[in-house]
């Protein structure tokens, strides 16, 4: 069964090529991550060297959800939460059903005041993550394909 998303806390592309996550809470508690592993295909010259490194499409998808467990010493008897985490891959359909359910927290998304800079441009960032999202939603329709 698949977390049901509350919150978007984070969305991006990373800096090891190209690949896609986005992070958010769940309805019981959980943190999880969606994450699309950039897929690379070496070039190699006439003397078979590599010369560069293409992105040809991304790796099954990944989820990584993280569930609250109680924790209660038998000693002091205090209780503490700890989180427990579990992985898995998906299908390209689950994750973009996932995907379609966070469209909306992902327009509405919101930087928590700690976390904000005044000098930045929200309004840039927020075109930021829909542009990853719509990334994001594209390759899972794709199953995991480039520019199709």
């Amino acid at each position: 069964m698949l977390p049901v998303a509350t919150r978007v806390t984070t969305i991006d592309i990373y800096r090891d090529g190209g690949s896609l996550g986005v992070n958010f809470d769940g309805a019981e508690q959980e943190k999880c991550r969606l994450f699309f592993r950039v897929k690379r295909q070496n070039v190699l010259n006439e003397k078979g060297f590599i010369t560069d490194t293409i992105r040809i499409g991304y790796l099954e998808p990944v989820i990584t959800i993280s569930a609250p467990v109680n924790l209660t010493s038998k000693i002091i008897e205090v209780t503490h939460t700890e989180y427990e985490s579990i992985e898995r891959t998906l299908s390209w359909e689950e994750a973009r059903n996932l995907l379609e359910t966070m469209k909306d927290l992902v327009e509405n998304f919101e930087v928590e005041d700690m976390w904000r800079d005044e000098d930045e441009d929200e309004e840039r960032n927020q075109e930021h993550r829909m542009s990853y999202y719509y990334q994001m939603l594209d390759a899972a329709k794709n199953k995991g394909a480039i520019g199709n």
